[in-house]
């Protein structure tokens, strides 16, 4: 998995979307996208 900084800023997104709080299972999900 690349962690590039293109990558932390659609996680970032991601966790912005959700109110900031990923659960372990979403993480996990996450490493496959």
């Amino acid at each position: 998995m690349e962690n590039s900084p293109r990558f932390a800023e659609l996680v970032s997104d991601f966790e912005k979307r959700l109110g900031g709080h990923l659960n372990a299972k979403e993480k996990e999900l996450l490493v496959w996208i």
